[in-house]
C-alpha cells in the first residue's frame, strides 16, 4: 500500500515539475518511477487478496469442517 502512496506522490510531483529525481534533476524520470511504483503496489495488493481468498475456508472446496463433538 505504501508503494501506491509514494508512487502517487512521485507521479504528481514529477508531472507538476515541483519534484525531480535527485542527481539527475529529471522530473519526467521521477514521474515514470511513480508509475512503476503504482503498478507494483497494485500487483502486491491483488496478490495478497488472491492468497487470502484461497486460504479462506469458505472459498476452499477441499476444506471440510471438523465434526461436531457430542455433548
Amino acid at each position: 500500500m505504501i508503494n501506491i502512496i509514494m508512487g502517487l506522490v512521485f507521479l504528481i510531483g514529477g508531472l507538476s515539475g515541483k519534484l525531480a529525481l535527485r542527481g539527475l534533476n529529471s522530473p519526467g524520470l521521477l514521474a515514470a518511477i511513480g508509475v512503476v511504483l503504482i503498478v507494483w503496489g497494485i500487483s502486491q495488493v491483488r496478490r495478497h487478496n488472491r492468497v487470502e481468498a484461497e486460504t479462506r475456508p469458505s472459498n476452499n472446496p477441499e476444506f471440510t469442517p471438523p465434526p461436531d463433538e457430542p455433548i
